[in-house]
């Protein structure tokens, strides 16, 4: 069972753009790099099989993308039976860079909140947020996107703004910079200005304990 932890005072300083007021949580810690021993991690390899992309979906592999997914769900399920509060709360996806009319638009978070649906019947789960058009991976480019970049690359659907909860829990898989959890964060308050908005992230990215990290290993998991 993986612990659920608050980003604090000794692990702000991974997450450029996260403070000890940005109230993320995560449930265990990413190892990035290169190192052969991180395929060994569990974690590694969750996070891996997770964000398999979907022109695999024909192969064989795909199924350990639907276990991965599974996975996330019974943690988050986990937990909120746990805290007793999802009543209290409205869940938020925090969108893939890729656009729904794209083939490579992943919706892997969003299929991850709907599988705690079965265990609890007044759970809100709100895809509030999508993206207008397609960014580029910030993995994938040497230019990274700041927070206002991929704000203003955020679309709310303002129709479903009116029966939000107070409490929003925008829920991502890898907590890096905290980049797209600020983007999506202020986007929101710009519509709902008294939400009190949290983070839950499956895992937070961990940097490498060594001088010679490569910096493009800094923004792997990025969106």
């Amino acid at each position: 069972m993986m612990l659920f932890r608050k980003i604090d005072e000794l692990t702000q300083g991974d997450h450029s753009y996260i403070d000890i007021n940005s109230d993320c949580y995560y449930f265990a810690e990413y190892p990035s790099g290169d190192n052969p021993e991180n395929k060994q991690n569990p974690i590694y390899s969750l996070i891996h099989n997770i964000k398999k992309p979907m022109n695999r979906q024909h192969l064989p592999e795909w199924k350990y993308k639907l276990k991965g997914i599974d996975t996330c769900s019974k943690t988050l399920k986990d937990l909120f039976l746990q805290t007793g509060d999802i009543a209290d709360v409205t869940l938020v996806p925090i969108p893939p860079s890729k656009i729904k009319g794209n083939p490579a638009h992943d919706p892997r978070m969003l299929q991850i909140l709907e599988g705690i649906k079965p265990y609890f019947p007044n759970c809100d789960i709100r895809e509030l947020l999508t993206c207008h058009v397609d960014m580029v991976g910030s993995h994938e480019s040497t230019v990274r996107p700041t927070i206002d970049e991929i704000a203003n690359n955020y679309t709310i659907d303002v129709t479903l703004i009116s029966e939000c909860r107070p409490r929003i829990i925008l829920v991502d898989d890898v907590l890096t910079t905290g980049a797209h959890f600020c983007a999506a964060k202020s986007k929101i308050l710009e519509r709902i200005p008294n939400a009190q908005i949290s983070g839950y992230f499956i895992a937070r990215r961990l940097l490498p304990p060594n001088d010679d990290f490569n910096m493009d290993d800094l923004f792997e998991m990025l969106k």
